[in-house]
């Protein structure tokens, strides 16, 4: 029952709100199990094939964040806008020549989870492993090659020393 008294109290904030900030609304509890059938996430949201695209409170800000001189993001934001541009999908906010970061020591180790890549050690012993495998698999394959890799003699005089 207070799901339903929540989603009538945004019904009459939806009618009233400016922007649709949330935080604007403190008729309903933050973690009212009335907000998920209120709003839309990126898994979600239906882009100009919702039916109520025109009023979306997120298309609006985007379209007035393009439209502006100065747009403050965060290091998240800003990050995630390179990826979603980077994948030529959408993008998130505009261009501009100048970024300023706040908190800018951060940004490194926030953009080395975007765009880093990291190898454990156990990734590192799988892969010696298959190596290992694959090595003795062409062994097998290949006696002759096999006879060499066993034989100090003449045979080997043409590899490397880092193949002996």
């Amino acid at each position: 029952m207070q799901v339903l008294s929540d989603v009538i109290l945004l019904r009459s904030w939806s009618n009233q709100t400016i922007d649709g900030d949330v935080s604007t609304c403190v008729s309903v509890a933050e973690d009212s199990q009335a907000w998920p059938l209120v709003t839309s996430t990126n898994d979600n949201c239906l882009g100009s094939d919702c039916p109520l695209y025109k009023e979306c409170f997120v298309v609006k800000a985007r379209k007035k964040a393009m439209d502006a001189d100065v747009v403050v993001v965060n290091h998240h934001l800003f990050l995630a806008d390179m990826v979603v541009k980077e994948s030529g999908f959408a993008e998130l906010i505009p261009e501009a020549e100048v970024m300023i970061f706040d908190e800018a020591h951060q940004l490194p180790d926030i953009a080395s989870q975007y765009f880093g890549q990291s190898l454990s050690s156990r990734q590192l012993q799988d892969l010696a492993k298959d190596i290992t495998i694959a090595y003795r698999t062409e062994l097998k394959r290949y006696p002759a090659a096999a006879k060499m890799r066993r034989s100090p003699g003449p045979e080997r005089a043409g590899f490397s020393p880092a193949a002996r």
